[in-house]
């Protein structure tokens, strides 16, 4: 019975495990195929990402060309009212010159005529020859010599009226084809930004059918721009502390030296009063003892020998008394100087001043902190977001759109400040210092700087990151500040 019972038991073990690996086979298969569904699900969502990104940057970069579009037309516009006074003028002139040529022309006519009325046929041989006496004759051949000089002379200031009007008028075709030329590329440009602003339409159009993708990069982006920022922040209120601390040990320093500059000054001036204090007492000892000797000694000479050391010694006395109030006066020059030099500014704060005041003066004129060339497709500050309604971005720089990897350069001489490296699309951050100025270069690749390299306008701080999403372009994201204070780096760049 028991053997009978064992059997049956794996008997049944048997039929129950072949029944159950079909389920289990199936429940694997089931498995697999999800986990494939959801894989192709997440490349789908991170491909739609992706797509939505690259809408995004084309958005952007068309409004940057839209802007360029509409100061170009804004430019080409000051030319044609330019051209315009131009042409005023110059039809000023040619009226000036027309009227000054007409009545050259007709006072010249009039004087033609009436000196022909006084000729005979208005023939100059008959003229000449009906003359009654040689004298006569030859008054009026000089007076036909004369005429044609001034019928010359007329002519040639005629020639040059005319030579002068066609000059101008000329010059004002000239200036009408510019007109021309100018009003057809403004025409252009209007076509081309017509253009742009349907690309644009359609683009805000298509952007806004993923407008929850596209919340979601927008959190994602001002959640850069703040760690971006919070760094930031951190590192300069760090290099503060660091160079109070700076600034603070090297003041203690400065008046330890200066309080045992000014021990052993006094240490000094007490032993040369000292001597001095001794040598007055033995000058008087001496003194006294000559005015005794004095009294003892009768005689004349004597007499006047101890007077002449006495002038001596009071001679001495006083000079003694000169080099006290010597030292004296250069105590107090001393301790003047000190309060002084305590008042004024530190010589490291000087330097800061020198610095900061040449990075200050050259707002306007710094030159591109990328190689090639570049547009800025996302401005400094608040504004509103071309795609959400109701959206407002804060941009604490700007975004500079140039060729794929290409060269970030520092804008003004300066010191590598901080180099860190974030986990996002900024990749690697150079801080550069100018004095109490400092500009951020973020969106690196690779750099060719480390921390405390003296740099100059120019010098190569390293590549900038292709992104996947747009292998034709990258972007710098660059700022200018003043301690903690952003400011808008547009208005710096040239």
């Amino acid at each position: 019975m028991k053997n009978k019972l064992v059997g049956i038991t794996l008997v049944a073990c048997t039929l129950l495990t072949v029944a159950q690996n079909p389920d289990m086979n199936k429940i694997k298969q089931e498995k697999q195929n999800a986990q494939k569904e959801m894989n192709a699900t997440a490349q789908k969502l991170q491909q739609k990402k992706n797509e939505t990104r690259r809408s995004l940057n084309n958005l952007n970069r068309i409004t940057a060309e839209i802007g360029e579009q509409q100061r170009a037309i804004g430019e080409l516009q000051k030319q044609i009212a330019e051209i315009d006074i131009k042409i005023k003028g110059v039809n000023d002139q040619i009226a000036v010159q027309n009227a000054a040529l007409e009545k050259l022309r007709a006072n010249y006519l009039k004087a033609i005529q009436k000196i022909r009325a006084h000729h005979v046929a208005g023939n100059d041989l008959m003229f000449l020859f009906s003359s009654e006496t040689f004298h006569q004759a030859y008054q009026r051949m000089r007076y036909l010599k004369e005429y044609a000089q001034w019928r010359k002379g007329q002519t040639e200031q005629i020639k040059k009226a005319m030579a002068e009007l066609e000059k101008q008028k000329q010059q004002l075709q000239a200036l009408q084809e510019e007109k021309n030329k100018t009003i057809s590329e403004i025409n252009n440009n209007r076509l081309t930004l017509e253009g742009k602003k349907t690309q644009q339409t359609q683009m805000i159009a298509d952007l806004k059918a993923e407008s929850g993708e596209l919340q979601l990069m927008l959190e994602e982006q001002q959640r850069k721009y703040r760690e971006l920022d919070n760094k930031l922040s951190q590192l300069i209120e760090q290099q503060q502390r660091e160079e109070e601390e700076r600034r603070r040990i090297a003041e203690e320093k400065r008046k330890a030296e200066e309080a045992e500059r000014l021990r052993k000054e006094e240490e000094a001036r007490k032993a040369e009063e000292a001597r001095l204090k001794a040598e007055e007492e033995k000058r008087a000892r001496e003194l006294e003892k000559i005015k005794r000797e004095q009294e003892k000694e009768a005689e004349k000479q004597r007499k006047e020998e101890l007077k002449k050391q006495q002038e001596e010694l009071e001679r001495q006395q006083k000079e003694l008394k000169k080099q006290q109030e010597k030292l004296e006066k250069e105590r107090q020059e001393s301790l003047k100087r000190e309060r002084e030099r305590q008042e004024s500014m530190s010589q490291e704060e000087q330097d800061q001043y020198e610095l900061s005041g040449n990075f200050e003066n050259n707002k306007g004129k710094l030159p591109s902190p990328v190689s090639g060339s570049f547009r800025i497709v996302k401005p400094f500050g608040k504004h509103k977001h071309p795609v959400l309604e109701y959206v407002t971005t804060d941009n604490p720089g700007v975004e500079i759109e140039t060729d794929a990897g290409a060269q970030v350069r520092s804008v003004f001489k300066g010191e590598i400040s901080y180099i860190y490296q974030v986990n996002n699309e900024y990749n690697y951050v150079i801080i550069v210092k100018h004095g109490q100025y400092m500009t951020v270069y973020a969106g690196l690749k690779t750099i060719s700087v480390k921390k405390g390299d003296k740099v100059n306008a120019g010098q190569t701080l390293g590549t900038l990151f292709v992104d996947a999403n747009d292998e034709a372009h990258s972007i710098l994201h660059f700022q200018v500040r003043k301690g903690t204070t952003k400011l808008d780096p547009a208005q710096w760049l040239k």
